[in-house]
């Protein structure tokens, strides 16, 4: 087995964009959440059910400067650019460097499909993807 080292750690989240931020953060037990006023609940009740005070406020983790309106694939990519310009500016790479280096990328699961039993509706007349065909075409990307 050939060795390996962390040189470096990038990140965007919604307690900051960068590691350093959203790690002190974290340790400061900030949690930033706020309400989804966009989300329509009556689609699927199961999100947030009625309660004799109404329907309880949807949250989210959201990140202020970034992924407000995307979604799926472009999420992932207006989350990883700062991510990859934070690892970046603390260890940067030669182009043979580049190409001995491994990137690992921590996604989101299949939440919404373990949660619900289903994939998320698609926008439009569109089909979303499974997430097998999903990842194979982030993969092939890459």
């Amino acid at each position: 087995m050939t060795p390996w080292s962390l040189h470096a750690v990038g990140l965007a989240s919604s307690l900051g964009l960068s590691s350093e931020e959203a790690c002190a953060a974290a340790r400061a037990g900030l949690v930033r959440v706020t309400a989804v006023d966009t989300l329509n609940t009556a689609i699927d009740p199961s999100l947030a059910k009625e309660t004799l005070d109404g329907v309880p406020p949807v949250v989210a983790h959201h990140v202020p400067t970034l992924a407000g309106g995307h979604a799926g694939l472009g999420k992932l990519i207006a989350l990883a650019l700062p991510a990859l310009d934070d690892l970046r500016q603390k260890h940067p790479l030669s182009g043979a460097q580049l190409s001995r280096t491994g990137l690992c990328l921590c996604l989101s699961d299949a939440f919404f499909l373990t949660r619900f039993g289903e994939a998320p509706e698609g926008l439009g007349d569109e089909t979303p993807p499974s997430l097998a065909a999903a990842w194979q075409s982030i993969t092939a990307r890459l």
